[in-house]
């Protein structure tokens, strides 16, 4: 079974190559890893030497409340008929929750051209 785990900015090469992969091309352009890590959460489920899916979640907080925001989730086309989404959103639920988040809001990158 594939891990689902924080990213680490080690991981940098293999997100750019999963966003291009999942048609995110736009998205792969801007995707920095340090800067996902400092403004929120970065999960991704390995597939043996690359990474099969990654949901990134910005966190932001007002006066006494953190609030999650979605990004974007996006899945190698190798596992789109898998639950690989279903993982990820569960795992994403779970860190939000961890994290007191009050909402989580799905404000996902359109920046695919295909859509």
């Amino acid at each position: 079974m594939e891990t689902i785990r924080s990213a680490t900015p080690g991981d940098g090469a293999r997100l750019v190559h999963l966003l291009e992969s999942a048609g995110l091309d736009d998205l792969a352009r801007r995707a920095d890893v340090a800067t996902c890590l400092d403004c929120g959460f970065l999960l991704v489920l390995d597939l043996g030497d690359s990474l099969g899916a990654a949901a990134y979640v910005a966190l932001e907080s007002d006066s006494d409340q953190t609030h999650a925001r979605l990004r974007f989730l996006a899945i190698h086309p190798a596992l789109r008929d898998t639950d690989a989404a279903d993982r990820i959103a569960i795992a994403v639920i779970a860190v939000c929750e961890a994290s007191g988040c009050v909402d989580l809001d799905l404000d996902l990158d359109r920046s695919d051209s295909r859509r």
